[in-house]
């Protein structure tokens, strides 16, 4: 009877390493609980890349937090990123590396159903400020960051 707990412990959690030098949350490992893809504003959630080549790629496990859901106004300038009026991040510090003017992020607009806005906390985190929105379905679980 042992074997069934383990079982669905196992289905159900898995564990994220960030083998990064640079970390866009500031943590090294993450518990991701695969049966729990509520998304919910600033809760960290883990996901799938995708298009995201040559920086990750497609299905590299990636963490962030859920910065904006469906129906939210964003806009992203040299500020950084604003989500329904409140300022989320500053600036656009990875425009330089990526070899782009920053004003080539620059766009506003309304999070369409189906798409989420994931950001980074540190200034190394390439995130929604570059690649822009996903696909909700990418989420694998919610993240909790442990070490």
């Amino acid at each position: 009877m042992v074997t069934l707990p383990f079982i669905y412990v196992q289905d159900r959690f898995m564990i994220g390493i960030n083998p990064q030098i640079s970390s866009c949350l500031n943590v090294r490992v993450l518990l991701v609980d695969r049966y729990d893809r509520t998304l919910e504003r600033g809760a960290v959630f883990a996901y799938l890349a995708k298009g995201l080549e040559p920086a990750f790629a497609d299905g590299t496990l990636m963490g962030k937090v859920l910065d904006g859901l469906p129906g939210d106004r964003y806009s992203v300038s040299a500020e950084g990123v604003d989500v329904n009026g409140v300022h989320v991040v500053d600036g656009l510090p990875l425009a330089a590396r990526l070899k782009r003017d920053p004003e080539a992020f620059f766009r506003t607009g309304t999070i369409p159903a189906g798409r989420i806005l994931m950001l980074g906390r540190t200034e190394e985190s390439f995130d929604g400020r570059y690649f822009g929105l996903i696909d909700a379905g990418q989420i694998v679980g919610r993240a909790y960051p442990i070490l």
